[in-house]
């Protein structure tokens, strides 16, 4: 797995945590009415009815998915949230830093926490004309306990960008001169190993889902260039060759495989970077993105040369996707 204690020294591990008030309740008096009016047996349904209009939840969203994919672009999956008995998420999920990546990414995620409260302040400036027009905007669906004080809706609503420091697993020393435990031998060679096995499963899913993702996208781009058909009788939609996006997007998987590669010394991983190098110069040699779909839309050796490039990718990678496959998430 290379030297994997280099990403204790190197990395971190991040997570962002928002909250929100929920502004779509279920209405009783709604769900009496449909019940009634369409013979459903009693308890079958429940209907639902948003208490303020959905453009303040789309507003306040939108920053809070911009903050969520710069983290996805800038870091790899670390450990998700628990799912627990009653299918609700428990904790959070980390997403691992390199260190170096660290400032510009709390200044990005700063940004984008910046529009989430002018959009969440519209709101709450809005709030006591919500509840003067709740009564006429939602008629018999109307509940004035849906609608708490501006001071709760306020406390409902949470930003928080976490960072930790890597927790190596406990080596034998450290468990053994535990004053805390006093078990036999076999319980805590036991505890030894479940401390080793969740250090090397959480590395695992970094390295696998990185490896996935690059093998994820090389098949995406190969597969359009491959259906592409200049001249469709149906106009069918998907018709589409890669644009400015894809090539960007190639240079942070790129960026971001590089620097798993310094912690993780592997051989398919070298050989991908290399490879996602060599198409970069070769996407930026050709010019402009129209000028690479152009040869893109070409039946000559420059288009098949672009597509080897891709498909080398793909089949570059896969070693490291089945040495960690099967313990990656």
């Amino acid at each position: 797995m290379g030297n994997k204690h280099k990403i204790f020294e190197n990395a971190i591990v991040v997570s962002l945590e928002t909250t929100a008030f929920g502004m779509t309740k279920i209405s009783k008096v709604l769900t009496e009415d449909v019940v009634g009016r369409n013979d459903i047996k009693e308890g079958r349904a429940k209907t639902s009815i948003d208490i303020v209009s959905k453009q303040y939840d789309r507003d306040i969203r939108k920053p809070v998915r911009g903050a969520r994919k710069l983290i996805s672009e800038t870091c790899v999956p670390w450990s998700e949230a628990k799912i627990d008995r009653n299918a609700k998420k428990t904790g959070r999920s980390w997403h691992l830093c390199m260190g170096k990546h660290w400032a510009e990414l709390r200044d990005g995620v700063g940004e984008f926490e910046k529009e989430w409260r002018k959009k969440t302040q519209i709101l709450f400036d809005n709030w006591n004309n919500i509840l003067v027009d709740a009564p006429a905007d939602l008629s018999i669906g109307y509940n004035k306990d849906h609608f708490p004080p501006l001071e709760k809706v306020k406390a409902a609503y949470g930003w928080e960008l976490h960072k930790d420091l890597l927790r190596k697993a406990l080596s034998e020393n450290d468990i053994k001169n535990d004053i805390r435990l006093k078990a036999s031998d076999e319980l805590i060679e036991e505890c030894m190993n479940s401390a080793r096995n969740a250090e090397n499963m959480r590395i695992s899913n970094a390295i696998g889902s990185m490896a996935h993702d690059i093998k994820d996208f090389a098949e995406k781009v190969s597969g359009q260039i491959s259906n592409y058909d200049p001249n469709p009788e149906d106009g069918r939609k998907n018709n589409t060759l890669p644009k400015a996006p894809t090539w960007r997007e190639l240079s942070q998987l790129t960026n971001t495989l590089e620097d798993m590669n310094e912690m993780f010394v592997d051989d398919a991983f070298s050989e991908t970077v290399a490879r996602m190098r060599e198409l970069e110069s070769r996407i930026k040699d050709i010019g402009s993105d129209g000028a690479v779909r152009d040869v893109l839309k070409g039946d000559g050796p420059d288009r098949d040369n672009l597509k080897k490039r891709i498909d080398d990718i793909g089949r570059a990678v896969l070693p490291a996707l089945n040495r960690y496959d099967g313990l990656a998430k």
